[in-house]
């Protein structure tokens, strides 16, 4: 790996809540990284276990580490909270569950002094079923409009992790995470930055350790306000979009598409239809009158619309099949 400037200063935010079972492990990953010029900020959102505590243990052995204790306010608030405290170039967000490769700084790092980009982001993670490392790595250049399109469409996570930002950006724009929604919020933070910076850097190797079984993340646990809170986020993109090219807007259409089956996904999965009907039913519908559109405009792989073809014949039925697949590649 070429050799990058150690004297960068890096923010890692970290907000905490409920995770002391993983909160070691994440920790650990962040203190033994290959690039130690680190700004580590632990704000502990009101945790009624013993994650602060933690926190504060690793706050006496390390120098580089922060620990912030506020009231409950919500992961949004706790990551703008870690934004106004951090003085580093470039700042980093990882969930707590989560934890890191050796180099993921560095990896990162390298991406921006490859790209000159304000914005990097690797388009691969680990997650506990799949380990593999991608075999060839190639760090691209995307446009604002390419990027945008690209978070918007499947094949790049859309949290704010596995991510890096120049904070001179974040500051210059205003861009902060949007309290209002506890899903989707860091899909609009991610769009907001894409837009606004000059460029964006992609790379393609896995640094990031995506934690899947963890039965308290929210993206885990099933709440019908979850998938409503989604789509108002989508809403608010829309709203707020900067860059209305056609590329994007068919981007955001498929984006909103393409929820309504994982709102489908969520209640199949979780065995909630005679629970919630009306969202059963309207969600199965949208997929099924959306479909031939998204045929025609979206921009995704030869796999994506053959399963957009297969939705559009029964929504249903093909969502039943994917969840019990789904199932069955856990066991």
């Amino acid at each position: 790996m070429e050799t990058i400037n150690s004297n960068l200063l890096v923010s890692i935010i970290v907000p905490m809540y409920n995770v002391e079972k993983y909160l070691v492990k994440c920790l650990d990953s962040i203190t033994s990284q290959s690039h130690t010029n680190l700004e580590i900020l632990l704000v502990n959102d009101g945790s009624p276990d013993d994650s602060g505590i933690i926190a504060d243990n690793y706050a006496q052995k390390d120098m580089r580490v922060k620990v912030f204790h506020r009231e409950n306010k919500g992961v949004s608030a706790t990551r703008n909270f870690g934004l106004e405290q951090a003085i580093g170039e470039y700042v980093v967000f990882v969930d707590s569950d989560d934890y890191l490769s050796p180099d993921f700084v560095e990896y990162m790092l390298k991406i921006v002094s490859q790209t000159k980009a304000e914005f990097c982001l690797s388009k691969n993670i680990f997650t506990s079923t799949n380990m593999k490392q991608v075999t060839n790595d190639e760090i691209k250049v995307y446009s604002p409009e390419e990027a945008t399109s690209a978070l918007l469409y499947p094949g790049i996570v859309i949290g704010s992790w596995n991510k890096m930002f120049k904070r001179s950006l974040l500051e210059d724009k205003n861009i902060k995470f949007p309290t209002d929604f506890f899903m989707g919020e860091g899909l609009n933070f991610i769009t907001t930055v894409s837009q606004l910076a000059n460029k964006v850097g992609v790379g393609e190797r896995k640094v990031y350790f995506y934690r899947t079984d963890n039965a308290e993340s929210a993206t885990t646990k099933f709440d019908i306000n979850k998938l409503f809170n989604a789509f108002d986020a989508i809403k608010y993109i829309k709203k707020n979009l900067i860059l209305k090219s056609p590329n994007v807007i068919a981007a955001l259409e498929f984006h909103e598409w393409w929820t309504c089956f994982y709102a489908l996904e969520r209640i199949i999965s979780t065995s909630s239809q005679k629970r919630y009907p009306n969202q059963y039913n309207d969600y199965s519908k949208r997929l099924k009158s959306g479909a031939f559109r998204m045929l025609l405009k979206a921009r995704v792989s030869k796999n994506t619309k053959f399963k957009i073809f297969s939705i559009w014949i029964s929504p249903k039925f093909i969502t039943k099949a994917f969840v019990t697949i789904k199932k069955l590649s856990k066991k």
